[in-house]
């Protein structure tokens, strides 16, 4: 599990990052700004809940920030636009996702092609 100073770390650079004040993150998560205060100071624990509200606020997965708040562990090697791009997927009709393969397949080829000039 993460340090418990390391969420309030994060929060607080992901606020400064968007420009936005504690009313702001409340605010576009749907929580109290009294709460987002309490995490910030470490006199609360962010929650399952918590997390979930703060990245409908900030448009990133759920996933990534609970992995943040130590709530979710072995978080490998993924970073946020992955797991941003497995959400989507996640959302799509399967013949969508057929389709993307096809192109993420077709991007691949053109990067090894673009790593071979090198």
């Amino acid at each position: 599990m993460k340090d418990e100073t390391d969420f309030p770390v994060w929060l607080s650079a992901q606020l400064m990052e968007h420009g936005w004040s504690r009313r702001e993150i409340a605010r576009r998560a749907g929580v109290s700004h009294t709460w987002v205060t309490n995490v910030l100071n470490g006199k609360s624990e962010p929650t399952a809940n918590f997390c979930v509200a703060i990245a409908k606020g900030i448009a990133l997965p759920a996933e990534y920030v609970m992995r943040q708040a130590g709530i979710l562990t072995n978080p490998g090697s993924e970073s946020p636009h992955v797991l941003q791009c497995i959400q989507r997927i996640k959302a799509m009709d399967q013949s969508v996702v057929k389709l993307c393969l096809l192109i993420l397949d077709a991007l691949l080829e053109i990067e090894e092609v673009l790593n071979a000039k090198v």
